[in-house]
């Protein structure tokens, strides 16, 4: 399982993907844009950016 966040949204609003170490990024790009269907509406899952972060949730970035 991976946490997913689409840039700009609150920490509060991520979101999980269930995934195997098998998974492919392609497979991972349509499982996000399947799950953010009104967020990414108008945009193929190839298009999208993936980025890997750590973001340790803090009470002052809770918002951010």
């Amino acid at each position: 399982m991976v946490f997913c966040l689409v840039q700009g949204d609150a920490i509060k609003n991520s979101f999980p993907i269930d995934i195997s170490s098998h998974t492919t990024v392609g497979h991972l790009k349509k499982a996000i844009k399947d799950e953010k269907q009104n967020a990414f509406s108008g945009i193929d899952a190839d298009k999208l950016t993936l980025w890997r972060v750590d973001i340790v949730q803090t009470k002052e970035n809770q918002e951010m």
